[in-house]
């Protein structure tokens, strides 16, 4: 049999997509269905090259995987590159794309190579990691929409931020799981450098660094199905981590 997708295979995979709707029952592809118009958003079409939506996409008859995978990649990217970090918009891209590589791996089984399942791996994290709620359906990374720019007292000599994160997502720079866990933790580091430990701030990094914690080790299947430095580090060393930053943060006070 031939490892060719049908056209109704990938036909579906838009269509799941299209009818995704998150744990609200609210449906997210509604502001991919078609292009901003020209004339509210001029603009869009000065930031974004390549501009597409999911009707063109519903249209065009893919006959590869990977054809497919670049068009919703552009369009996820377009609206991430348009709209602010934090935005429903962005979050509902991410939340997308995230339905996309599942459905993806699921479609490719066996045939994706070890790099691809590490990048697809680390989308997850990411993604699940930025769009994780409290019990009140709250986002914890919205008290971050204020720390994406470079401030006085910057604690490193990179402003890490979510979105930097995404960026290098996007280039696949990270081949280590431990490489882009390091960059993350910066982004939960800066964010309690730069706040108060009683800020709302403070509190939802910790939430967000255990959340991740777990997903990770689940994603990972506790190193049976990825094994890597990072899972060495666990919610014992956030712990001590969290101590030292306050006993340091109590001596710049004092």
């Amino acid at each position: 049999s031939s490892n060719l997708p049908s056209y109704k295979t990938l036909n579906n995979i838009i269509q799941i997509i299209k009818n995704y709707s998150d744990h609200h029952g609210r449906t997210l592809s509604t502001a991919f269905l078609a292009l901003p118009s020209k004339i509210d958003y001029p603009d869009y079409y000065e930031i974004i090259q390549r501009p597409i939506d999911l009707k063109r996409i519903e249209s065009r008859q893919y006959i590869s995987i990977n054809e497919l995978s670049n068009d919703l990649q552009l369009m996820f990217d377009n609206a991430c590159l348009y709209n602010e970090p934090g935005s429903t918009i962005y979050r509902d891209a991410l939340s997308l794309q995230n339905v996309f590589l599942n459905q993806r791996k699921k479609f490719l089984n066996t045939q994706l190579n070890v790099q691809s399942l590490i990048q697809d791996l680390l989308w997850d994290l990411f993604i699940q990691t930025f769009n994780a709620e409290d019990s009140q359906g709250r986002f914890y990374t919205d008290s971050f929409t204020d720390f994406s720019e470079q401030v006085e007292n910057e604690p490193f000599d990179i402003v890490y931020t979510f979105d930097l994160i995404k960026q290098n997502l996007n280039q696949r720079r990270y081949h280590r799981l431990d490489v882009f866990q390091d960059d993350l933790f910066r982004v939960f580091e800066r964010a309690r450098k730069l706040n108060n430990v009683d800020s709302q701030i403070y509190q939802d990094t910790i939430q967000l660094q255990r959340f991740y914690i777990h997903l990770r080790d689940d994603v990972c299947n506790h190193g049976n199905l990825l094994r890597s430095p990072a899972l060495l580090f666990t919610e014992n060393c956030l712990q001590q981590e969290l101590a030292r930053e306050r006993t340091e943060k109590d001596t710049v006070v004092s």
